[in-house]
């Protein structure tokens, strides 16, 4: 996803510096503020439909989804949020872009809003959240299916949708591409993917702050695509760490015109 976002680091790269903000006293991030981990294991009892029923549907509608992903214009925002000791929002940083095709086919983003940064403590720019954005938002379509481990783990409700559950682990890491641990939830209905939570791994070490991301699905003209991501993290500021949230927002999805 890095690709899309060439334009926007042409058009702002001068402003990556007045973004990046200092100030004095790093902050110690409040324990709340942890991402909390979903232990799951093997099911005891097994799917009322075969879990190798669920997945085929499931895989089939992330390769439809996927594909119009790749070619649907939307607006995306991407926001960091740094938290005092008292667990309060101490500053923010923000930019929104809108990701389109050009006549060439060639995936572009351009900014659609100024840039804004009030950061008090860390130190972030313009190519540090364009980086945290580029997350793979479909790593189980059919042609990336091998590469995983897949178990049924149970039943669960999310946001008041009944759903299946399935571990998902990648057989092996690779330097050139992140893949998927984790946690997907299958609504039990339409059997389509509504929420994931895990990370993504490769063989490079990252020191990113951001590790763990949740993400929301919404139905989106029939469809059910990423409308909001959230991942907490934290940032070593000389002794002491500083707690964070990142957020991203998918919104004004359009299909190409015709």
């Amino acid at each position: 996803m890095l690709r899309l976002f060439t334009v926007v680091i042409l058009v702002l790269a001068p402003l990556g510096a007045a973004l990046a903000q200092t100030a004095p006293g790093p902050l110690t991030p409040p324990a709340e503020r942890k991402v909390r981990r979903i232990p799951l294991g093997k099911a005891a009892e097994p799917p009322p439909i075969p879990a190798e029923e669920i997945l085929e549907k499931f895989v089939a509608k992330e390769d439809a989804y996927a594909q119009a992903f790749r070619t649907y214009t939307y607006k995306l925002a991407v926001r960091v949020v740094e938290y005092n000791t008292k667990g309060e929002a101490a500053g923010e940083m923000q930019v929104v872009s809108e990701v389109l095709t050009k006549e060439n086919g060639e995936r572009v983003g351009r900014p659609v809003e100024e840039p804004t940064s009030q950061l008090s403590t860390v130190d972030f720019t313009l190519g540090d959240l364009i980086e945290f954005a580029s997350l793979p938002m479909f790593p189980l379509t059919s042609e990336q299916l091998f590469k995983y481990d897949i178990v049924y783990v149970g039943k669960q409700t999310v946001d008041e949708i009944d759903a299946y559950a399935f571990n998902i682990k990648p057989k092996n890491v690779d330097r050139r591409e992140r893949r998927f641990e984790g946690v997907v939830w299958v609504d039990d209905r339409d059997l389509e993917v509504v929420k994931t939570y895990g990370k993504f791994v490769t063989e490079v070490t990252s020191d990113e702050p951001f590790v763990l991301f949740e993400t929301y699905r919404e139905v989106v003209n029939g469809m059910r695509l990423p409308t909001y991501v959230r991942s907490d993290g934290e940032k070593k500021v000389g002794e002491a760490n500083v707690a964070l949230r990142l957020t991203l927002r998918y919104s004004d999805y359009a299909a190409p015109k015709k």
